[in-house]
Formats: structure tokens, C-alpha cells, sequence
């Protein structure tokens, strides 16, 4: 197995700088020449990781500015992994309300899927209904560790607009980089077809959602159902060409 490329390991190193708080979201990062200096390495390291930093909308170039870190909310990164779209192909317009919020202990499945130190560790589950064009869209149960954000539920208003991400992000200096999902077509249970105005036993798509931050670390898991007469769940690859 070969070293890791120095370029890799610069990225790892101002990851770390962003993990501790070193830079908050839309403030401007050192510029090359500087960051070159910091951590003993040419700009054109600087520039590969950099880069890989820009791709993954962990930071983004203004030219004429600088490289900033990317805020969740911003008009770029706002919503970038809610992907639902009307029937028309436009991206859904959402408003997030909270219904139920509780505390108590994770079941095997949930210390499995965010790595937590065991069944002991507390975690926060929240429902939240996503309405759009005035109608109830998807139901949603998230988990989180109590541990990384505690009282979420009562730090700050679940309901509105922003982006969930931009909150973990901004409240909590947690950055969602990735996520990894599953998809399954299911039979409504009651609660979520009372919430979604259908029939129990009506066919709705199931998002198993897992999220995570830098080093690969996940920090929520989520369950969605998704009623798809009027909206898509739309899946991109690539880079555009």
C-alpha cells in the first residue's frame, strides 16, 4: 500500500483546523501563500487540497475574494441533500415543523449505524413533518447523540425554513459533508399516513438516511417517508458536462 499523497495529508490537517473552530462558516481562510508556509509545503499542494475541499462544499472560491467555508444556508449550499422535486422538476420549497421530540437510550441499530460508545449514551429523537405548497410532503424521525447536540429540541426553533444542516453547522460547529442513503418502497403505518393524507397500508417511499461530518463520522440517522404523487426523489452522479 502506497504513503498518502502529501496533498491528502494537508487536506486532513485543515479539516482539523475547521473541527476545532479555527475558521467559522463564511469567514475567508488564510490565502495560499500563507497556508503554504503554515504547514511546509508548495502551492500547488495547497491548491490540491484546497480544491478537493471546494468539490466537496466544505469551502468555496469568491473569485476576487478568497476561499471561505461554505455556510449550509447559503445560496449555493442551502438544501444541498434535500432532493425533493415537484412533478414539474422544480426543487420542492419546504417548510420543517417539529411534532414530538424525546430523549432515552439507543437501540442496537442506532449505536451501530452512528458509532456510539454504547447503549448507555443518550440520544435525542425528533419528528418533523415537511410541508410544501401548503401540504404535508414526508414525515421524518431523526436520531442524533445527545452527547454532540444537546437540547436540540430546545436550543433554537426546529420549525421554519433553514436548512436542519445549517443549524448542526452553525450551532453546533458540526458540518454535514456527506450522506449515505437507502431507499425502499413501503406500506404507509398509520401515524405517517394520517400525517401525509393517505389510507394505512398506502405505498410511500422510505429514506434511511445516515450523515456525516468530517473524518467520516456520522452524526444522524433518519428515516423519511415520502408521499410521491406529486414529488420525486431525484438521485445525480457526476459532474456535469
Amino acid at each position: 500500500m502506497g504513503s498518502i499523497p502529501l496533498y491528502k495529508k494537508v487536506k486532513g490537517q485543515i479539516i482539523q483546523n475547521l473541527i476545532a473552530g479555527e475558521w467559522r462558516p463564511d469567514e475567508m481562510i488564510p490565502v495560499e501563500k500563507q497556508l503554504a508556509k503554515r504547514f511546509g509545503v508548495g502551492i500547488s499542494t495547497i491548491r490540491a487540497a484546497i480544491g478537493e475541499l471546494v468539490a466537496s462544499n466544505v469551502l468555496v472560491r469568491i473569485q476576487g475574494k478568497g476561499t471561505f467555508v461554505a455556510r449550509h444556508s447559503s445560496n449555493q449550499n442551502a438544501h444541498r441533500f434535500f432532493n425533493l422535486y415537484h412533478t414539474s422538476g422544480v426543487k420542492a420549497l419546504y417548510y420543517r415543523q417539529l411534532v414530538r421530540a424525546s430523549r432515552g437510550r439507543p437501540d442496537d441499530e442506532t449505536v451501530r449505524l452512528l458509532r456510539l460508545s454504547g447503549p448507555e449514551e443518550t440520544v435525542a429523537r425528533l419528528r418533523m413533518h415537511i410541508s410544501s405548497r401548503g401540504t404535508v410532503i414526508a414525515v421524518a424521525d431523526l436520531t442524533v447523540s445527545e452527547r454532540l447536540f444537546p437540547q436540540l429540541d430546545k436550543n433554537f426553533a426546529i420549525d421554519g425554513d433553514k436548512s436542519l444542516y445549517a443549524i448542526f453547522q452553525i450551532t453546533y460547529n458540526i458540518n454535514v459533508v456527506r450522506v449515505v442513503e437507502r431507499l425502499s418502497a413501503v406500506k404507509a403505518s398509520a401515524s405517517v399516513a394520517k400525517a401525509l393524507g393517505l389510507k394505512p397500508g398506502e405505498p410511500v417511499l422510505e429514506v434511511h438516511r445516515t450523515a456525516f461530518t468530517f473524518n467520516d463520522q456520522p452524526v444522524e440517522s433518519r428515516t423519511s417517508w415520502i408521499h410521491t404523487r406529486n414529488y420525486r426523489y431525484l438521485i445525480s452522479r457526476g459532474d456535469e458536462g
